[in-house]
């Protein structure tokens, strides 16, 4: 079964996300509007949810999903088509996958893990004033 949904706000987009086994970004990649749309709350949504997600290759969601690891980047409709069919009939290649997103998407979250670039740039910066 497929669910198209529209606006929804973040707990909304939460609870329609743990409901469904797959999350399917499909983008057209030739638009460059869309090559600099940061989707990537959409996949950590997902991810927490449990939901692996199978996406076009953009810019941002190349960043945040790991191809066949914490999801799937579809570059031609064949790979689609291999992607969906091989976490369809595998369910536990689906919720491997949906563990290492939801992983990925945690360790991501981490204050810590989003302030060590911001400490090292300052760091470097005031080694330039002793």
């Amino acid at each position: 079964r497929i669910a198209f949904v529209g606006s929804l706000t973040v707990l909304e987009r939460m609870r329609q996300l743990a409901m469904h086994d797959l999350q399917l970004l499909p983008l057209n990649t030739l638009n460059p509007s869309r090559q600099h749309e940061d989707m990537t709350p959409w996949v950590y949504g997902a991810s927490l949810a449990g939901v692996p997600t199978v996406a076009s290759p953009t810019k941002s969601l190349m960043l945040v999903i790991t191809d066949g690891s914490t999801g799937y980047l579809a570059h031609t409709p064949e790979e689609w088509l291999t992607h969906l069919t091989h976490l369809i009939e595998q369910p536990n290649v689906r919720d491997s996958m949906a563990q290492q997103a939801r992983e990925a998407a945690l360790k991501a979250a981490y204050v810590e893990n989003q302030l060590r670039p911001v400490v090292a740039t300052l760091e470097q910066v005031l080694a330039h004033y002793p």
